[in-house]
């Protein structure tokens, strides 16, 4: 059977293309000790962003920090339950790590193996936990402070910063400090003294930021001086705690007490911006989803022939059209996909049309010049459908 010898013929002709992806800031993730609740913020909204719990209620007690490991899991530190728990991206929480080494958990990181480090203000120490194992054990065990807060690793993964918030009358007076300690010795160095940190986090030239909650400032500690310089203060917000890093370099600190996340230029000390919403009572941990890769470009069209829902399905691309531009050609074209199919003998064929209909239509009358008449119409701009084929040779 010639492959014009076709007793039904039926067009769909459409074909789209994909909407070009939006810029992705990604997601910023917040604890909220206050709500009792795990927030995302999209950062892609030009003014009020969405926000949606991820989760609320029990077992949180006093969410303080989150981190995001390389799965897009999120880890909790939850201060009041002793407990850091993991939520999935489906917004289950799925796993939980606690031991009688957890007392206080407040600040949270992971190393590039995905061992979580979480400081803990109740021991004044820093635990480590093996996910996999589920094994729990102090840090440099020789090492104490008096009430470690932010955690951040430096660039090479080999030295911890750790935020050491002054308790007590001490706090008034900022005898804080912010801690280098080298994991493989457990050499202890005194980054700076100033003010009394909370949210530590490091840029990608090794520079790390610093907030301080008592004097309301952020400053930034440069990575070959280890000088200080306050980027940004201010007295009408209190109560900064977490800090994260945006993908521009921006940098979102969480504003507890006023109820908000700003973000600062780094560069100007200006907030360029300012999260806010019903949903957010006392921020207080921020991690920023890292952002989504790109989606692979689409494969190129290719011209195919198999069956699908009972017919005999040929897709068909305009390159093919250009290339085999004569109703003789067509048919080969069409004779070597049946082939493929392992099917000659077709009862019902569905020509889907992958792009340029117009073009299609310009075939569609040579066609007619070796006496196949074809009915159809227009039932979108860019769509033909075929109602009826006759006019074949028997």
């Amino acid at each position: 059977m010639k492959p014009w010898k076709i007793l039904g013929l039926v067009a769909l002709g459409l074909w789209a293309s994909p909407p070009l992806p939006a810029s992705d800031e990604g997601l910023l993730i917040v604890a909220d000790p206050i709500s009792v609740a795990v927030l995302s913020v999209d950062l892609n909204a030009p003014s009020e962003p969405p926000m949606q719990r991820l989760w609320q209620g029990a077992p949180l007690e006093f969410p303080r920090s989150v981190v995001i490991d390389s799965g897009g899991d999120i880890l909790i530190a939850d201060e009041k339950a002793s407990t850091v728990f993991r939520l999935d991206s489906k917004g289950g929480i799925t796993d939980r790590y606690s031991s009688a080494l957890l007392e206080e958990p407040y600040g949270l990181a992971l190393d590039l193996r995905g061992l979580i480090y979480v400081s803990d203000t109740g021991t004044g120490q820093i635990v480590r936990i093996d996910p996999q194992t589920r094994r729990h054990e102090v840090v440099c065990d020789e090492q104490r402070f008096a009430s470690p807060r932010g955690l951040a690793f430096t660039a090479d993964d080999k030295q911890l910063l750790v935020a050491d918030y002054a308790p007590g009358p001490k706090s008034r007076t900022g005898e804080g400090k912010l801690v280098r300690l080298r994991l493989s010795d457990c050499k202890r160095t005194l980054e700076v003294t100033r003010g009394n940190p909370v949210g530590v986090v490091v840029d990608a030239s090794g520079n790390v930021y610093v907030s301080d909650q008592v004097k309301t400032r952020i400053f930034r500690v440069d990575v070959r001086s280890r000088k200080a310089t306050t980027i940004w203060e201010t007295s009408e917000v209190w109560g900064l705690r977490g800090l994260a890093l945006d993908a521009q370099g921006g940098i979102l600190a969480a504003a507890y007490v006023a109820g908000k996340v700003i973000r600062i230029d780094p560069t100007t000390g200006e907030i360029t911006r300012t999260l806010s919403g019903n949903l957010l009572d006392g921020p207080n941990g921020l991690a920023l989803a890292a952002k989504s890769p790109p989606p692979p470009p689409p494969p190129p069209p290719t011209s195919t022939f198999a069956v699908e829902a009972g017919n005999y399905v040929w897709r068909i691309t305009s390159a093919d059209l250009r290339r085999e531009n004569k109703p003789l050609r067509l048919a080969g074209l069409m004779n070597r996909l049946v082939d493929e199919a392992g099917e000659r003998q077709v009862r019902n064929l569905v020509l889907l049309l992958m792009d340029n209909n117009d073009y299609w239509w310009h075939r569609i009358q040579e066609f007619e010049g070796v006496g196949v008449r074809i009915k159809g119409k227009f039932v979108k701009p860019k769509r033909f459908e075929i109602l009826s084929a006759d006019g074949l040779d028997p």
